[in-house]
């Protein structure tokens, strides 16, 4: 195996034990600090959802004074994932897909596009609203 690969395995594992552990210290609902902005959250405002706050909501709106196109971005990027997860999926043969989301919700994720794209494709991956 790559000894590249290996050190991400165990970057991965030590991270992954630091999660667990903080989840027994802490429980899952500490990991949101909605006082604060995330820019997971601001993104899910950029494409219209629903799984935000107003510090979020105040977030985009300082970005869209300077970047006005910022929602149409975020819409681009997310079919752009969409068109290449189905395009793996259906032309490249590709029948297995990580989806590792941001932590907000997402209204067509990896998992929906592969499992419209092929039906022998899946996706895993986790996600958990803390919100």
């Amino acid at each position: 195996m790559h000894s590249g690969l290996i050190a991400l395995i165990a970057r991965v594992e030590r991270f992954s034990k630091l999660l667990q552990t903080r989840f027994m210290l802490y429980g899952a609902f500490n990991f949101v600090d909605t006082s604060r902005a995330s820019i997971a959250r601001v993104y899910d405002v950029g494409l219209g959802g629903k799984d935000n706050f107003e510090v979020d909501r105040a977030v985009l709106r300082q970005i869209l004074e300077v970047m006005p196109e910022f929602n149409t971005m975020a819409e681009q990027n997310r079919d752009w994932l969409i068109r290449v997860v189905r395009f793996l999926a259906r032309e490249a043969g590709i029948n297995q897909f990580l989806d590792a989301p941001s932590g907000t919700p997402a209204s067509a994720r990896c998992a929906t596009a592969a499992g419209t794209a092929s039906a022998s494709s899946s996706a895993t991956g986790s996600w958990s609203n803390p919100a």
